[in-house]
């Protein structure tokens, strides 16, 4: 037999195994798309407002409604058609409207208490009250750090044209750091973020897989963010592999800190390697801070640079205090001597026993504790330049668009 004759049936038996394969695939999504036990969400009430996302990872999904019911509080949740928690709102200001985006995690998004009680719906009433035509819009979403609203910013959250950008920090940003893989620029700034704790499945539900911080083989292959983007098929199979993988190696440790990170004075970040960055995230509470001090400075400069002012709201959850001389304390001790930053422990305490401004059992602030903060942000606004200046330059803005 020639050779020519031996290619013809291995090419044959390839086109067929790939004709069998993308079937399979074809098949599998219409299942998970079309089948009523996958993704009739009037079916399953489960909490599932949430998509993956190929920059950040995982969002909103734009137009979802659902309720977070726990033991302590069962609230609708509805995402407008910007893939934001609220009401609907049009992608293009409002003429003379002063608009101010919150980024944040699952404090900004309102964990727990209805879309009216969120502390960002709250400012915007406040702050109309004193008579500024304002819209407070909120693109927290739970499980966000930094690294993922920097993405979110720059790839949407500029084009929403923002008169002011306030931060909404958790104390908890700065672990998740040590949960992402990065993609990064050559300004070692994220362009893209992929989860490695947090996933979404098929119906919109946030699972939480890999809790010993397992060092996760990363994948890579051309059209790869189509599918996150896409396929509900590729969620599906990373999640269960996922799973596997991390239970396969549980029993591997954190890994130790890289060895540069003891030099004296500390490499600048825009020097290192994103492996190097990487490897540092993952085994350093330390550096985690550092590259958190990092990303808020990105999201200063390419504010400034756009003329949008940076205000930052620092959030703890209910807990004790953190141990003197921690990152976290660390965080504290800057906010205090930043006149751009607000505490929220000056304002709500820890949510010591008897707190009215949190859940009793979860850590979230309680609809009291949203309403407070938004008091105190109102009140602190009111007295900042940046938000005259701001609502000046939407004046402005609207009259030079007028005929």
């Amino acid at each position: 037999m020639t050779r020519h004759a031996r290619l013809v049936p291995a090419l044959g038996s390839l086109v067929l195994l790939l004709a069998t394969l993308l079937l399979l695939f074809l098949t599998g999504e219409g299942v998970l798309r079309l089948a009523p036990w996958w993704n009739d969400r009037s079916v399953d009430p489960s909490f599932n407002p949430y998509r993956p996302d190929g920059h950040t990872g995982f969002a909103l999904r734009a137009g979802a409604d659902t309720v977070h019911r726990t033991d302590e509080f069962s609230v609708a949740v509805h995402v407008n058609a910007l893939g934001l928690r609220g009401p609907e709102r049009t992608a293009a200001k409002p003429p003379g409207t002063l608009r101010i985006l919150v980024l944040g995690d699952s404090f900004a998004f309102g964990f727990g208490v209805g879309q009216d009680e969120m502390f960002s719906a709250e400012l915007e009433r406040l702050l109309r009250e004193r008579g500024l035509q304002v819209e407070v819009l909120s693109s927290g979403v739970p499980g966000w750090s930094l690294d993922n609203e920097l993405v979110y910013l720059r790839t949407e959250g500029f084009d929403l044209d923002p008169d002011l950008i306030l931060i909404a920090t958790c104390e908890n940003d700065l672990g998740d750091l040590g949960w992402n893989r990065l993609t990064l620029d050559a300004e070692r700034l994220p362009m893209r973020v992929e989860a490695t704790r947090r996933m979404i499945d098929p119906k919109g539900r946030m699972h939480y897989v890999n809790e010993g911080r397992a060092a996760l083989p990363a994948f890579s292959f051309p059209g790869q963010a189509w599918l996150e983007d896409h396929s509900l098929v590729y969620h599906f199979l990373r999640l269960r592999l996922t799973k596997l993988q991390s239970a396969w190696s549980a029993r591997v440790q954190r890994p130790a800190a890289p060895a540069w990170l003891g030099r004296e004075p500390p490499p600048p970040i825009e020097t290192l390697s994103q492996q190097d960055i990487q490897h540092a995230l993952a085994s350093s509470d330390a550096f985690q801070l550092r590259y958190h001090r990092f990303l808020a400075g990105a999201v200063e400069h390419l504010s400034a640079a756009r003329g949008i002012p940076v205000r930052t709201l620092l959030v703890s959850a209910r807990g004790s205090p953190p141990d003197a001389g921690s990152p976290v304390a660390a965080l504290h001790v800057a906010c205090d001597k930043d006149p751009t930053c607000l505490d929220a422990d000056r304002v709500l305490g820890r949510g010591e026993e008897g707190s009215p401004y949190f859940f009793h059992s979860d850590p979230h602030w309680n609809a009291a504790g949203h309403r407070r903060i938004a008091q105190a942000l109102a009140d602190w606004l009111e007295k900042d330049p940046a938000l005259e200046t701001a609502a000046l330059h939407a004046s402005d803005s609207s009259r030079s668009r007028s005929p």
